[in-house]
């Protein structure tokens, strides 16, 4: 039973990235070109500013991907024990002043076991609002900003308040003549929910 289950797991893991990532059912494809502006290209590591942002805003991602980790690779079943752990985590990070107000956003990535798929690992944003860190008001779990291979762009223009960042998510070939191989997304300050939503542009 155990081996049926972590191999469920294992095709969850293989097809996620491809059922969440699916780039095509958020946006339809556009060869619309990036505009001007600030492109993020996270760095290895972080600054202590940003360890303060992930510790703290990203608390609950954490928390569920190592438990979904000791879930899988910790155990007995049958007679069959696991008990290797070797759960570790890289980040990548860039911060940008997304508002004006003085304070930086941080734009984070971490690659742990089973976090990653076919469009690199998720990538979130994490800014303070009333002096706590926060990931947005949404969904907690898995609420992330897009994936690694998708280039970002930051422009001067304001939406609330916030300037417009737009996607160009990875290339995923043609099927036909003339057909664009990647999707583009605009996203806006959602004053609401605390955070950005994205939309096809």
């Amino acid at each position: 039973m155990w081996l049926i289950k972590k191999l469920l797991l294992l095709l969850l893991l293989f097809l996620i990235p491809n059922l969440v990532i699916g780039e095509e059912s958020y946006y339809p494809k556009s060869c619309k070109p990036l505009p001007v502006g600030t492109e993020i290209v996270l760095k290895k590591g972080f600054t202590n500013y940003e360890a303060d942002a992930i510790k703290k805003g990203l608390k609950d991602e954490l928390k569920y991907l190592f438990e979904s980790y000791l879930d899988t690779h910790f155990g007995c079943y049958g007679d069959n024990c696991i008990g290797n752990l070797n759960f570790k985590g890289k980040f990548r990070s860039f911060s940008y002043d997304l508002n004006d107000d003085g304070v930086d956003e941080v734009f984070t990535e971490f690659d742990t076991p089973g976090n990653c798929g076919s469009a690199g690992c998720p990538l979130y944003l994490i800014q303070k609002i009333n002096d706590k860190w926060t990931i947005g008001l949404e969904d907690k779990i898995m609420n992330m900003f897009a994936y690694s291979s998708t280039r970002i762009v930051i422009t001067d223009e304001k939406i609330n308040d916030y300037k417009v960042i737009y996607l160009r998510h990875r290339d995923y070939g043609v099927n036909e003549p003339g057909e664009c191989p990647y999707s583009s997304g605009k996203c806006t300050y959602d004053k609401k929910i605390q955070t950005y939503k994205c939309s096809g542009y």
